[in-house]
């Protein structure tokens, strides 16, 4: 039985006037007060919390300083030269800093959030290199959705062989970002793409990561991200869902002429699979 320090002390003292009293003996005296533990502190919640709280500040900080006017105009300067120096720079931080995090977490693996935040640093330093590939390389086509793929390539390789989950699950939002984009290309960034708008299109996208996820869990090779990618393929699919069950499979301006009952059929299936994903969790 766990207790906070006070209501331990309080029953121990109980149980010391009980047996003091006669009222117990002290083999049962003894025997209760085995099962008597006092909780300490969730250091380890508070680390995360913690970590989680300074991912928050950084966005936060990112897109203060992107909004600043004088950023943007060091952005334009820096951007009005040639993008080879810019595309070696930011190649050589992110294999440096992906080096670093890997050496960091093969010295000091009790060090969980500092290896992490350590990790992230170099998956944001890659998602530079790669949009600097894209700039350098993709001018002329404008079909930067191969890029996005790019991206869940490399993601996936590092998370893979590093077994690193948070790279894994760049791998797997650099993946959505492809399909996204991809069938809007395709579709020549219409609406609809083989008849099916954005929230539908993810819903089915969402699905076949679950069923992969599951085909994952009883391999020995891809186990390890079975948890991720099923978290991940949830937050696509209950997301689209929930789009779904606002929009329909319709268009921005065509939704302005619809009824909200007729898309009542949409939030049944979402709350089926809302129902469906809760019994199974459980």
């Amino acid at each position: 039985m766990y207790l906070s320090k006070r209501k331990a002390d309080s029953i121990r003292e109980a149980i010391r006037v009980w047996e003091e009293s006669g009222d117990l003996d002290k083999e049962t005296a003894d025997r209760l007060r085995k099962t008597i533990q006092t909780a300490s502190f969730d250091w380890k919640r508070l680390a995360a919390w913690g970590f989680y709280f300074a991912i928050a500040c950084f966005v936060i900080a990112a897109a203060a300083l992107v909004a600043a006017p004088w950023f943007v105009l060091f952005l334009q300067e820096l951007f009005l030269h040639s993008g080879v120096g810019r595309l070696v720079l930011s190649v050589s931080l992110a294999v440096f800093l992906y080096f670093q995090a890997f050496k960091l977490r093969r010295k000091r693996p009790e060090r969980v959030y500092l290896n992490q935040a350590a990790l992230f640093s170099a998956v944001l330093a890659n998602a530079w290199a790669v949009g600097e590939t894209g700039c350098f390389f993709g001018k002329s086509n404008g079909h930067f959705c191969l890029f996005f793929l790019l991206s869940c390539f490399i993601y996936a390789l590092i998370g893979y062989f590093g077994q690193a989950r948070l790279v894994w699950v760049f791998a797997l939002l650099s993946l959505g970002a492809w399909m996204g984009a991809e069938t809007g290309y395709v579709s020549g960034w219409g609406a609809y793409y083989l008849g099916m708008n954005y929230p539908l299109r993810f819903t089915l996208f969402g699905l076949l990561l679950a069923g992969a996820s599951i085909l994952m869990r009883h391999d020995a090779r891809f186990g390890f991200f079975f948890s991720v990618t099923l978290s991940v393929s949830l937050l696509y699919l209950f997301l689209s869902l929930w789009l779904l069950s606002i929009f329909g499979n319709y268009d921005y301006d065509a939704w302005r002429g619809v009824r909200q009952i007729e898309l009542f059929h949409w939030s049944l299936l979402f709350a089926a699979a809302a129902v469906f994903s809760f019994l199974l969790g459980l």
